[in-house]
C-alpha cells in the first residue's frame, strides 16, 4: 500500500523549538482563541540520523488513512528548523548543528480529531525513506 501524504504549507507566525529526547513527538495545542497548532518535535538523534541541521527547510505531510506523518528537507519553502534558546544569539549560534528542534504550524483540520493527546514515537520506530522521515 502506497501512502499518500497531504503536504502542509507554511503560513505566518511559524516557529520552532524543542525538548524531545527519544525521537519524535506530535501534539496539537491551542495557541490562541480557537487557533489550534500542530507541534512536531524532533530530538537531536533524529536530526543526526536524517543528516538535518538547524537552518534546514522542512515540509511536513500527513497520511490520514495510514495514520502517518512525513517530514522532508526541501531547498526552499516549508518550515525553517531552529533550536530554542534563551536569547536570539543562542538560537542563531545553533545554525548548522543537529540539535533538538520543533516545527509549529496551524493544525490542519483533518488532524485535529486524530491527535487528541501527545504522541511520542521512539527513534527506532521512525523510518528514513530516501531522506523522508516517516513515523
Amino acid at each position: 500500500m502506497t501512502a499518500v501524504f497531504n503536504w502542509i504549507e507554511p503560513g505566518a507566525g511559524q516557529r520552532i523549538g524543542s525538548r524531545t529526547k527519544t525521537g519524535v513527538s506530535v501534539a496539537i495545542h491551542t495557541a490562541g482563541p480557537q487557533r489550534p497548532q500542530l507541534s512536531l518535535r524532533m530530538s537531536a538523534e533524529v536530526m543526526e540520523k536524517m543528516r538535518w541541521v538547524i537552518g534546514d527547510r522542512m515540509k511536513v505531510g500527513f497520511d490520514i488513512a495510514g495514520e502517518r506523518i512525513a517530514v522532508q528537507r526541501v531547498p526552499k519553502g516549508g518550515f525553517a528548523a531552529s533550536a530554542m534558546g534563551s536569547t536570539k544569539e543562542q538560537r542563531l549560534a545553533s545554525i548548522g548543528q543537529s540539535l533538538n528542534c520543533s516545527v509549529k504550524m496551524t493544525a490542519p483540520a483533518a488532524l485535529i480529531p486524530k491527535i487528541t493527546e501527545m504522541i511520542v514515537v521512539h527513534i527506532s520506530d521512525c523510518e528514513d525513506q530516501s531522506g523522508v522521515l516517516i513515523f
